[in-house]
């Protein structure tokens, strides 16, 4: 129980004030006087030493006094409060001050009550005990919505395009899938040779072929069925054509090596393939692919931004 005001120095409307320290206080205590006469500043400075807020003492540094606030209180035991260098030597929570400040902070402040002061009465009636509880709780709610706000934010860093009509969570899961290389079989075709033709051979029989214009490698693989019966009777082959001898033409062994089972074999899986391709993608499949190849390039330049994707070759010099 608070018995004295020991000391009241440099606060408010107190210069340095001892004569307190011989007026006890009972149990009811009445303090009365006019207005600006220094009785909010008694209750200030109780009020600071039960919630151990400085700064209710420090804002009501008398003004001109050259030393800061002192306040000495006396209580039961022989036991002593002292405010000095700005702090009180030891807090006293179980002061409780009920005044004008009091009310508007908790309950209603003129002739309105808001939605604060429900809150500041809500949290009066639970005590400080639950009002800890709920301050806890209400930095885990902080935690839980910043964390949702971060995962949206990821979310929608994909956009909806990239993600092929899946939904974030089904797009990250996605697998990887080993068998990519074997699912994409019209590249290995496609890279297939003529074993049984040397590099050198090849080249001289691309390069003629190529200079007898569009159509003319099929105009000369048939000419090649026609030499035997072109040759028919002769004790050598002549040009189908021309009726030459060929014997001492420079490409004619390199036209028998190219256009030879080995040709004709690869020929027939090409065609093969593409009849496949004409059934498997006929229709409104290139449309598709048109469009599925325009979002492989802008989920591509969106992926750049984050990290290095490599070029897609769909072949035929075509690099996405």
């Amino acid at each position: 129980m608070l018995e004295r005001f020991q000391l009241l120095r440099n606060i408010g409307q107190y210069d340095s004030v001892n004569a307190g320290a011989q007026i006890p206080l009972s149990t009811l205590t009445l303090i009365y006087g006019e207005n600006g006469r220094g009785k909010t500043t008694l209750s200030s400075v109780l009020r600071s030493l039960g919630t151990g807020d400085a700064d209710l003492v420090l804002e009501r540094h008398r003004l001109g006094a050259a030393n800061p606030p002192h306040v000495v209180l006396g209580f039961a035991g022989g036991v002593t409060a002292q405010f000095q260098h700005g702090a009180w030597s030891a807090p006293m929570p179980r002061i409780a001050i009920f005044d004008d400040a009091f009310v508007a902070a908790n309950v209603c402040s003129g002739v309105e009550i808001g939605t604060g002061h429900r809150q500041n009465l809500h949290e009066l009636i639970l005590g400080a005990q639950g009002v800890a509880l709920n301050a806890a709780l209400q930095v885990h709610v902080a935690r839980i919505e910043e964390h949702n706000r971060a995962l949206t934010l990821k979310g929608n860093a994909i956009p909806a395009a990239a993600r092929g009509g899946l939904n974030v969570d089904n797009f990250c899961a996605l697998p990887a899938d080993p068998d990519i290389e074997a699912s994409v079989a019209m590249g290995a075709l496609l890279a297939r040779t003529l074993p049984d033709l040397e590099a050198d051979a090849a080249a001289q029989v691309r390069d003629h072929l190529r200079r007898l214009g569009k159509g003319g490698e099929g105009w000369v693989g048939d000419g090649m069925t026609r030499i035997a019966g072109a040759s028919e009777g002769r004790d050598h082959e002549v040009c189908p054509f021309c009726a030459q001898n060929l014997d001492a033409s420079p490409l004619i062994a390199h036209y028998q090596a190219y256009f030879g089972q080995a040709y004709d074999g690869l020929k027939s899986s090409i065609t093969e393939a593409g009849q496949g391709i004409h059934i498997t993608h006929g229709g409104d499949v290139p449309a598709s692919f048109e469009r599925a190849v325009r979002i492989v390039v802008q989920g591509r330049t969106f992926w750049n931004a984050f990290t290095d994707v490599p070029e897609v070759e769909l072949g035929s010099g075509l690099i996405l």
